[in-house]
């Protein structure tokens, strides 16, 4: 985010983390442009080995039609994302979050509520 929009008490991200491929990076991107107290909205693709498609750190989303990858991350790898920008989690919950046509099946989300610690500077 450029610097000169200033800082936000509100960040949502609804299915945005999908196809980033390095998480620690962006959720310090949207750390740095959280205002201190305010809070992130998010969805992400979380790795589990029980579920189909969801045991890898990521798959072909489109079955071999084009190179286009949606990522997995485990609970740990995202907890360690959130605290390691001064965030704190709230709320989350796991859950269906939409069907893959082209896999034919459901991809399951986490669902986040974090705040900003008030003091952390970035």
């Amino acid at each position: 985010m450029p610097a000169e929009l200033g800082k936000f008490n509100t960040i949502v991200a609804n299915g945005c983390f999908d196809f980033c491929e390095n998480l620690v990076h962006d959720i310090g991107n949207v750390s740095a442009a959280l205002e201190g107290g305010g809070r992130f909205y998010f969805t992400i693709n979380e790795r589990r080995a029980e579920l189909p498609f969801h045991d890898a750190p990521w798959i072909d989303a489109t079955g071999g039609l084009t190179d286009t990858r949606i990522f997995f991350w485990t609970f740990a790898e995202t907890v360690a994302a959130i605290e390691q920008f001064g965030l704190r989690p709230l709320t989350y919950r796991y859950a269906p979050g939409w069907e893959n046509e082209a896999l034919q099946t459901t991809i399951y989300y986490g669902y986040w509520v974090v705040e900003r610690i008030q003091n952390r500077r970035t």
